[in-house]
């Protein structure tokens, strides 16, 4: 390959750490609030426990089809809509005004986060050779553990 597509490459792989990296402190950051939201809002355990639960089920079921979405729309496209989503479910929460409206932005916020995972191993997959690709592959699973 030459420089300026070796150099592009390696861009790319950084983008995409720097995407999941901020994913992962994204789904952190309700835990930190938790007290200060839970004062302000009345929040019960069980109210966070439940929005807890819906976006881990959310991202679960949301995981199912998200490699299979990638494929069929294609990666820039496709992780471009994921990020997106997962950044208007974010600024969502602004507006929720109780339980129910985190629930519903907490939800779209794993819909769209669900994405990462099968976009970054397609971009290893696209724009790496085999020798290069596993290192592509260790920077990209060592952003959920940054986050």
């Amino acid at each position: 390959m030459t420089g300026t597509v070796d150099r592009r490459r390696w861009v790319i792989v950084a983008m995409v750490f720097f995407a999941i990296m901020l994913n992962y402190v994204d789904r952190q950051i309700l835990a930190l609030l938790k007290p200060t939201l839970e004062t302000e809002f009345a929040w019960s355990d069980q109210d966070y426990a439940n929005m807890g639960t819906a976006f881990q089920f959310a991202t679960a079921v949301a995981f199912l089809g998200t490699g299979w979405f990638i494929d069929r729309v294609g990666l820039r496209f496709g992780f471009a809509l994921g990020v997106a989503v997962w950044s208007l479910a974010g600024m969502a929460h602004a507006f929720a005004s109780g339980v129910a409206g985190f629930i519903a932005a907490r939800v779209v916020l794993g819909v769209g986060e669900s994405v990462g995972t099968p976009a970054a191993v397609k971009t290893a997959a696209t724009y790496f050779e085999r020798h290069d690709r596993q290192m592509a592959l260790g920077i990209g699973n060592t952003a959920p553990n940054v986050g």
